[in-house]
């Protein structure tokens, strides 16, 4: 049986989120030539879940530490940026590569060293609002 894809753009993403299903996410896999065994599957369902909840498509960095793997392993898997294809052919949105810094805030905390009694001002841009914590970054990505 064959499925008649969605409109997407000129890179293959879905222009309707919505359109998506696992059939479409495998039929543009298909037509890309690319094999999606269980293991890949279950990544691009971990990141529409994560996409989901936060609203982004996640970093690769982040994205492997969310489902308890490295980048490398990523990588090995997907035999490229794992994030394209993981978004593509879940219906997510095109990724960005890191997250703009109009999402950032920033945090200003003041420590106190017990042993010196030293006080220090640290000043950290977070993205508290669309990652999960422990997820921290010191300077925002460029725009």
């Amino acid at each position: 049986m064959s499925i008649i894809l969605p409109e997407t753009d000129e890179d293959g993403f879905l222009l309707h989120l919505d359109d998506w299903s696992e059939e479409v996410g495998r039929a543009m896999a298909r037509a890309d030539g690319e094999d999606l065994d269980q293991q890949k599957w279950d990544q691009i369902l971990k990141a529409r879940e994560y996409y989901q909840q936060f609203e982004i498509v996640p970093p690769v960095r982040v994205f492997a530490k969310h489902i308890g793997t490295t980048e490398k392993a990523l990588r090995d898997i997907w035999k490229r940026g794992p994030m394209n294809p993981i978004a593509k052919y879940g219906g997510l949105p095109k990724p960005t590569g890191c997250v703009q810094a109009a999402t950032y805030k920033r945090i200003s905390a003041v420590f106190v060293m017990k042993s010196t009694n030293k006080i220090y001002v640290a000043e950290m841009i977070a993205a508290s609002m669309i990652l999960p914590p422990p997820f921290v970054r010191q300077k925002p990505c460029p725009v």
